[in-house]
């Protein structure tokens, strides 16, 4: 009987002693948050006691030359960056494996896969290049609106004309013009080879909204057109060899090489905050109640047009990248680093100071600011 008593009174005092200790740990991660100025709803409080103890968090910076104005973008597992003076590609490690010479007042870059195209919104020049040489240079008689390149580095350049409104010209890899499209009844936007090399998509704006046109290089005939009324295109890219997906401030829209309405994500009824388009097996869309809303709601939509998963923020972002199954967010307070299913797997409180983020493929983050970015890992315990 003594013994069964003190067996029980073990058990008593172990159980105490366990509920003490998560008593602590919850109050310690409340403390963190409030340091932090994180979020301390029930949700967030609930994702840090689950990443304690399981992953840790790394951060790297390094220096480079920039101004107001630049554009970056990651490039495999590297970061480049157009200014004013160039461009620079560097690696995680801040070496820098490629400089181009080259003024850009207005600098914009597109980069997909292991290429990218540099160039002078209003200027006259594009430069396709990865990550360790320059590999086409084209040089436009008239001003560029935009440029794109594919996996096979093709590119696609819209420029402005002067008999016509604007028109686009497809480039193959060699650099050797294949196929050029005069707009006259819209300016174009943003253009892009196809996956397969065989012709071209073209965001047009028009005076009652904007359509996207579709081409094959063996024809001079449209392929096909998808139009929105009294909707601004925002941005198009191919997201596998039957799909361009389309954002717009009135929605996301799926559509196959003839223009076809494959599938939509419509918030007509919603502010659109941010997107990525980037990610593999999921796009990633912020959208807010209201044009002011302080917070947001991450969506992730599959190629398919099918919601994978959607997750309510407090705080509303200021960018958003999405690479391989990762996709991270910069808010006011720092970084996020979410999985497809936007489970919170990290976040980096550090790097608020930072304007710009961008999330590779194996999770690493560049948080990218005005001279230097920060390289934000995490790494699993063992």
């Amino acid at each position: 009987m003594r013994d069964e008593k003190k067996k029980q009174t073990g058990k008593t005092v172990r159980n105490v002693i366990l509920s003490l200790l998560l008593l602590v740990a919850v109050v310690l991660t409340i403390l963190v948050l409030i340091q932090s100025r994180d979020d301390l709803s029930l949700n967030g409080i609930l994702n840090t006691i689950r990443t304690m103890g399981k992953r840790e968090e790394r951060t790297e910076r390094f220096e480079y030359t920039s101004e107001s104005g630049s554009a970056y973008a990651a490039l495999e597992d590297g970061l480049v960056v157009v200014s004013g003076s160039g461009v620079q590609v560097l690696s995680k490690s801040g070496e820098e494996s490629l400089s181009v010479p080259i003024p850009f007042a207005s600098p914009a870059v597109y980069a997909r896969s292991s290429r990218a195209a540099a160039y002078d919104i209003g200027g006259n020049t594009v430069c396709i290049f990865d990550r360790h040489q320059l590999l086409l240079r084209l040089d436009s008689e008239q001003p560029v609106i935009a440029a794109s390149v594919n996996e096979n580095g093709w590119t696609a350049v819209a420029t402005q004309e002067k008999a016509y409104v604007s028109s686009v010209t497809a480039y193959n890899a060699s650099g050797t013009a294949i196929y050029k499209w005069y707009s006259g009844g819209g300016y174009v936007l943003d253009a892009e080879i196809f996956p397969d090399n065989s012709g071209l998509a073209a965001a047009v704006i028009t005076e009652k909204g904007s359509d996207v046109v579709f081409f094959r290089f063996n024809s001079e005939a449209e392929q096909g057109r998808f139009s929105l009324d009294d909707t601004v295109i925002l941005d198009i890219r191919y997201i596998n060899t039957n799909t361009a997906a389309v954002i717009a401030d009135t929605g996301l829209y799926l559509l196959d090489s003839t223009g076809k309405e494959k599938a939509a994500v419509d918030f007509r009824d919603r502010n659109l905050v941010g997107w990525s388009l980037e990610g593999e097996g999921f796009l990633l869309l912020a959208v807010s109640e209201y044009q002011m809303s302080s917070g947001c709601r991450l969506i992730a939509v599959s190629p398919d047009g099918e919601t994978l998963a959607e997750a309510e923020q407090e705080e509303r972002p200021t960018a958003l990248s999405a690479a391989g199954d990762r996709a991270a967010v910069l808010y006011p307070n720092g970084i996020r680093l979410y999985d497809k299913t936007l489970t919170e797997i990290g976040r980096f409180s550090e790097a608020s100071a930072f304007h710009n983020v961008l999330v590779r493929k194996d999770g690493d983050v560049f948080a990218v600011g005005l001279y230097s970015a920060v390289v934000c890992r995490i790494r699993e315990n063992a």
